[in-house]
């Protein structure tokens, strides 16, 4: 056993690049809900005496929502897998900590920000995480490049997750010059950038590589199919909506519909026609809301359908699901567990679906205060013993004794 698995939970949070930033997601994943559970309880049904200091649930529970939520996770899995993915050695804690600590300061003073009610505050918490954040790209970059020097190859997954990890780069900028600037097209442009880019452009590239690799190992008979044009289809019509979308450009229907048409083929292709595992099962269901999200934002141009109800299936859908079902994988497998589904990790994902359907539900009868707020009280409730389980793995040595 190395030095770290005997030492502290403070000494085991640098043991592995996953430790430090999933204890900040999970943390994140309870504190917003409840938050946000808290201030719908206040607003609608009887007051709870919450700060009223600048109105921050007002405006940037949606933009403060796509970040905070995701970036944490995203950080933690990439930071894990990309040199594997690579066939480099595992980072150590010199390199991922410092995009991992200012992630996990800016949270902490995220939560004193939002319960508060104060934008100072917020603004130094943005200020932090956009620092973590930029710190792994450089990060995931120079992993990228050693690569690319050892094998004189392009490497398209860890290209693509670049990619998307830039685009919300520049999408928490953008949140952060209409927090601290008053610049008001910032807190669109950030939820338009943030949904493609942390949730679209990485949680695809991540299942256009995994999905078809676990099925391989765990499915019998199972012919993976991972080319690398369905990426080079991906890319041009990503783009092509967050252009569309922000130009309102009627086109945006018809490249919504062949996204929607390009992930279901996907889906289809990698869905195996047998039954499987429960970890590879939550996989496909997660990546299943993709397509839904992208068809609602088809209709939305030729039907009474609310935009926001495409955004909600993308980031609660599709990409609550795959958190849960990637997170797991991860925090079995890094702390000498089976790779199985635990009884919290299915509450957790089944809670995300119900909470999905009732946010889509709300969204479709004009934000219905009741749905919204059973939205919130399903995920508040059902990821509680999930973050539970996960933080005291994160903070606990690995089950087989081995480092990491």
């Amino acid at each position: 056993m190395n030095h770290a698995a005997k030492g502290s939970p403070f000494r085991l949070l640098g043991a592995a690049p996953h430790r430090l930033p999933f204890l900040t997601g999970v943390f994140n994943l309870l504190m917003l809900p409840l938050w946000w559970l808290a201030r719908l309880t206040d607003a609608h049904w009887f007051p709870l005496g919450l700060p009223q200091g600048d109105a921050l649930h007002a405006t940037l529970h949606g933009p403060v929502t796509v970040y905070a939520l995701f970036m944490p996770f995203i950080l933690g899995f990439l930071a894990t897998v990309f040199p594997r993915w690579m066939g480099l050695d595992d980072l150590p804690s010199r390199r991922f900590l410092p995009a991992a600590i200012p992630m996990m300061l800016g949270s902490l003073l995220l939560a004193a920000a939002l319960w508060s009610d104060q934008l100072a505050l917020l603004n130094a918490a943005l200020a932090l995480m956009l620092a973590g954040w930029g710190i792994g790209a450089v990060l995931l970059a120079s992993v990228l490049l050693a690569h690319c020097k050892a094998t004189r190859k392009p490497h398209w997954h860890g290209l693509s997750a670049l990619a998307g990890w830039l685009l919300a780069l520049a999408g928490l900028a953008l949140l952060l010059a209409f927090t601290a600037g008053e610049w008001a097209p910032g807190r669109a442009a950030s939820i338009l950038l943030g949904t493609h880019g942390l949730t679209a452009a990485i949680f695809v590239t991540v299942c256009h590589r995994m999905i078809p690799f676990f099925a391989g190992n765990v499915v019998a008979g199972y012919v993976s199919w991972r080319p690398y044009w369905l990426l080079g289809l991906f890319w041009p019509l990503l783009l092509a909506d967050i252009v569309a979308t922000h130009c309102g450009s009627p086109l945006r229907g018809l490249i919504a519909a062949a996204m929607t048409l390009l992930l279901l083929m996907m889906l289809w292709r990698w869905t195996p026609r047998r039954p499987v595992p429960g970890l590879l099962m939550v996989l496909l269901w997660g990546f299943a809301w993709a397509p839904a999200s992208f068809l609602f934002a088809a209709l939305a141009t030729v039907a009474p359908v609310p935009p926001i109800a495409a955004i909600h299936a993308l980031l609660l859908g599709m990409g609550a699901s795959l958190l849960v079902a990637m997170v797991t994988r991860v925090t079995q497998g890094h702390s000498g567990r089976p790779l199985t589904m635990p009884a919290v990790a299915w509450l957790a994902f089944g809670a995300v679906q119900a909470a999905a359907l009732a946010r889509l539900g709300a969204a479709l009868t004009f934000e219905h205060s009741s749905l919204l707020l059973i939205a919130a009280l399903l995920l508040t409730l059902g990821v509680f013993p999930w973050v539970l389980r996960g933080g005291t793995i994160y903070l606990s040595p690995r089950k087989d004794g081995r480092p990491g």
